[in-house]
């Protein structure tokens, strides 16, 4: 194992993760990085070694794709990519003229049923994984960590949604 890698990957993500406190400004820099690092990281891991096939998306969909690359590689790491936009706009809100907020609504609405796809995967990855070790008699921690996780984000996210109409 390269040892060196892996602790030059998480520095990375440690000093990307710190730099959104010191300068929210650089909000795309510092997005490539962390994501950047992240890969490093998942790839010392074996978090990558994945075949594409035309299957993929359904196994990924009926929980049936390996628990811990659903939830790093299909809901974190491309989740994240995908977000990066979104962050963009944020900024460049009041500059955008008609035809790119219209652009920018299909994208948001395109990466939320993303986001909501990658989350039913997981979801149904970690039950399985759960399943698994509990017929091992294992500890399904990460399995129940993954599960609240998604819970607390999709809260996080209705909370979002709904707070403009109650203030």
């Amino acid at each position: 194992m390269d040892y060196k890698k892996l602790g030059l990957a998480l520095v990375f993500t440690v000093l990307a993760i710190l730099n959104f406190f010191k300068n929210p400004l650089l909000i795309l820099g510092n997005w490539l990085t962390l994501i950047i690092s992240l890969a490093a990281i998942f790839n010392f891991f074996g978090a990558f070694k994945i075949e594409l096939s035309s299957k993929l998306f359904k196994k990924v969909w009926r929980g049936e794709f390996d628990f811990k690359r659903t939830f790093w590689v299909f809901y974190v790491l491309i989740g994240s990519i995908l977000s990066i936009p979104n962050f963009l706009m944020e900024i460049y809100y009041d500059s955008m003229g008609e035809i790119l907020a219209l652009l920018a609504l299909v994208y948001v609405l395109a990466y939320f049923a993303y986001i909501f796809y990658a989350m039913i995967g997981t979801w149904r990855a970690a039950t399985k994984y759960n399943q698994l070790k509990k017929k091992k008699k294992d500890s399904a921690f990460w399995g129940y960590a993954a599960k609240t996780y998604l819970v607390l984000t999709a809260l996080n996210v209705l909370r979002e949604i709904i707070s403009p109409f109650i203030s």
